[in-house]
């Protein structure tokens, strides 16, 4: 037996499938695919704006490594020479040569700032309390 494409099978077939791509069924599935392949393209320009900013973090923590690693250097460079040792022992030591006077300036105690008498106030309040 043999089947013959008539224009009118071919016009059953176009329509069953005519029907098929309009149905609820396939409509509610494409949907969903669709939401779902537009979830996924929201997450992943999410991710890459995500990911511009932490570039652009890195990149900035980078040139003040750099700046940093300049800064060091030099001051590496400096610690080799006789000179730069006396600074830095002058510096951390706060020593003098000998016939060289040093000055110590010391605040007032007259002058005292006004967080400092809270603080005090605050205190003496808080030894009261904890008096009774």
């Amino acid at each position: 037996m043999v089947f013959l494409s008539s224009p009118m099978n071919l016009f059953f077939k176009k329509n069953t499938l005519h029907k098929f791509f309009h149905s609820w069924i396939f409509l509610s599935s494409l949907l969903i695919v669709v939401i779902i392949f537009f979830m996924g393209v929201v997450g992943a320009y999410k991710k890459n704006k995500e990911a511009r900013g932490n570039k652009n973090i890195a990149s900035e923590q980078v040139d003040q490594l750099v700046e940093r690693d300049g800064e060091l250097t030099a001051l590496i460079d400096t610690l080799h020479t006789d000179e730069g040792i006396e600074e830095s022992i002058r510096d951390k030591f706060s020593l003098v040569k000998e016939g060289e006077k040093s000055i110590v300036i010391v605040d007032d105690p007259a002058t005292v700032s006004p967080d400092e008498v809270t603080q005090n106030r605050r205190s003496f309040i808080q030894f009261l309390k904890d008096l009774f």
